[in-house]
């Protein structure tokens, strides 16, 4: 696998095309979020019990701050995102274009997606 700084540059990327901005902390906490499921599935399956944690450890945060956190980032960029990237990366997982994925649909997918395909990246 590529090297760390290359995938948090390509995580950082997607986040952006996603409408993520990086002056939110939900920003922040999502690319370590997706750096940590791109590095182990466990973690992409274990969003609340395994990466929540994490990251309240990482960040001094509680638990809530950063689910509530990365909700709030997610809530705030759908409407901006990149449309044809989304639709890429998501497929067929959410049901129309006002959807928006959950923490978990959001963190894995785009975890996922990363693993086979940031070759396509800009």
């Amino acid at each position: 696998m590529e090297n760390n700084k290359t995938m948090q540059g390509r995580i950082s990327a997607l986040l952006m095309e996603m409408g993520a901005v990086p002056a939110l902390k939900g920003f922040h906490y999502l690319k370590e979020a997706i750096m940590l499921a791109v590095d182990d599935e466990y973690y992409a399956m274990n969003i609340t019990t395994a990466v929540y944690p994490h990251i309240s450890q990482k960040y001094s945060i509680s638990v809530f701050a950063a689910e509530r956190a990365i909700r709030l980032t997610i809530n705030k960029s759908w409407n901006a995102r990149d449309k044809s990237r989304a639709e890429e990366v998501f497929r067929s997982t959410l049901q129309g274009n006002s959807d928006i994925p959950t923490n978990s649909m959001f963190i894995a997918s785009l975890a996922e997606w990363l693993k086979y395909n940031s070759d396509l990246m800009n």
